[in-house]
């Protein structure tokens, strides 16, 4: 990947305009030069509608230096569930006797496999982007996107008392060899090595959600449901270690200096638009009226 390559992520409550505001930023780096690809992780997958053009997991070119692509979640579900099948096969020769393949039909629906799914996935774009300048990713509604981002923090924490378990495990083996063979057995643990890459992978994960090529852009609108549900969002991403780089009052009809601060973030307004947001030459037209709102909203960057 680029080492400049930086990631701005849009949420917030569902209907705030999330989806409007990801792809007007995509249309606005790419006019000032920068490669971008919008990537939608929304089941909804509103871009298809804002552009009026159908999506894929493949990337396909809007624009001059703008692309979009779209996450099918069902195929990332059984992608991600196979990778598990694969390992279980590789780590585990007995796996067939306890014929575990036939309950992958159910293990879909297990709590957390969209957000596993989804890491899955980000993990994978980043590398498959790697020489894009800005990727920006249109998230799904909030219990899915606070569960996407606290996901790698929470596995760590599984993940090293796994390896903590499996240490003395492999601990007890060695004395009970000594005990009966008079010598120690060296060999390869593949549950030890599994899971010390998987404690690398997650912890690469929580330094990249923590570093400043993470931008979190919180969209909200001007009604109480939107600005409560703006404070909570904030606050579990306080408790991550990650901070919100802007916040936008959407469809605002007062004017920024009237917005009041939100948990210590000072609001950026963006209008309710009367134009109609679609197409790519509609969004090109509203992204070069409404400059002075994207420089201020990518400041952090500078």
């Amino acid at each position: 990947m680029k080492s400049k390559q930086r990631y701005h992520f849009f949420i917030g409550k569902g209907g705030v305009g999330k989806s409007t505001l990801s792809a007007l930023t995509g249309v606005y780096f790419a006019l000032n030069r920068k490669k971008t690809a919008i990537v939608s992780l929304d089941p909804a997958h509103n871009q298809q509608d804002i552009f009026e053009i159908g999506f894929s997991e493949k990337p396909k070119k809007i624009a001059e230096r703008l692309f979009a692509k779209e996450i099918n979640l069902d195929f990332r579900i059984k992608k991600y569930l196979k990778g598990v099948q694969d390992h279980f096969r590789k780590t585990y020769n007995y796996q067939d006797a306890f014929n575990l393949k036939n309950y992958y039909k159910i293990l879909k629906f297990s709590p957390g496999m969209e957000s596993q799914a989804l890491i899955s996935a980000f993990n994978e774009i980043i590398a498959e982007l790697d020489d894009f300048d800005i990727l920006i990713f249109d998230m799904p509604p909030t219990a899915l996107s606070m569960s996407f981002f606290s996901l790698p923090f929470s596995t760590l924490v599984w993940l090293k008392e796994l390896l903590k378990l499996r240490t003395e495990i492999n601990r007890k083996k060695e004395i009970i060899s000594r005990v009966k063979l008079g010598k120690v057995q060296i060999e390869t643990d593949k549950i030890t090595s599994t899971l010390t890459k998987k404690i690398e992978e997650f912890e690469k994960l929580t330094f990249l959600f923590r570093s400043s090529r993470i931008a979190i852009n919180l969209i909200s609108n001007q009604d109480k449901l939107s600005l409560h549900e703006s404070k909570k969002i904030i606050s579990l991403l306080e408790d991550l270690g990650m901070r919100i780089s802007s916040l936008i009052i959407n469809k605002s009809s007062v004017s920024e200096k009237n917005i009041e601060n939100i948990s210590g973030y000072k609001a950026i307004s963006f209008p309710l638009l009367q134009t109609e947001i679609s197409t790519y030459e509609n969004l090109r037209k509203i992204a070069l009226e409404h400059q002075d709102f994207f420089e201020n909203l990518l400041k952090p960057e500078n």
